[in-house]
């Protein structure tokens, strides 16, 4: 029974998190990209759900990756599948959430 308790709460951590990532928005990463010397509190405050990858060179460039967004939409789309009702009262509640947020 506890281990599929763990199960289900991984399953639905993963689902929670390819949500965010599917939504996450950019600014944070060029706010991000913009400062010069950020301190660690600064950084964690950002949002960077949607960073893949961030890269600042010695001369100043800056290169970020950001995820794929449709890869994040079909891998959740693949979670849920078949999943009926729960699914639907899942896409709800996120999409009330951000809503309210």
């Amino acid at each position: 029974m506890i281990e599929g308790m763990r199960a289900k709460a991984t399953r639905e951590r993963v689902i929670q998190r390819l949500y965010e990532m599917a939504l996450a928005r950019a600014n944070d990463a060029v706010k991000l990209a913009y400062c010069q010397e950020p301190t660690e509190d600064e950084i964690r405050r950002l949002d960077l759900g949607a960073v893949a990858e961030f890269r600042r060179s010695n001369l100043g460039s800056v290169e970020i990756r950001f995820i794929d967004r449709v890869k994040a939409l079909q891998a959740l789309a693949g979670m849920l599948e078949g999943e009926g009702c729960e699914a639907e009262e899942f896409f709800r509640a996120m999409v009330q959430a951000e809503e309210e947020a």
